[in-house]
């Protein structure tokens, strides 16, 4: 991850850079990240609605429903 950050730091530096942009794609957008010992982050960017994700990891028996965190 860039500068050792988290999963969760790095979408959040990503949605970070996505607030700077004055050109380019300025609509909504789903993050996902994965690291190499399976912590998981997914972000809704502007989203006009729920985003839901699913996560299914090699300890998991069965994968799982979840919830994106809406940042606007």
């Amino acid at each position: 991850m860039k500068m050792g950050m988290s999963v969760k730091d790095a979408v959040l530096e990503a949605v970070k850079d996505l607030r700077h942009l004055k050109t380019g794609y300025l609509d909504e957008l789903t993050i996902h990240a994965i690291d190499n010992q399976d912590n998981h982050y997914v972000a809704s960017f502007k989203g006009s609605e729920l985003v839901f994700y699913w996560i299914w990891t090699d300890d998991m028996l069965e994968p799982i429903k979840k919830q994106a965190r809406l940042i606007l």
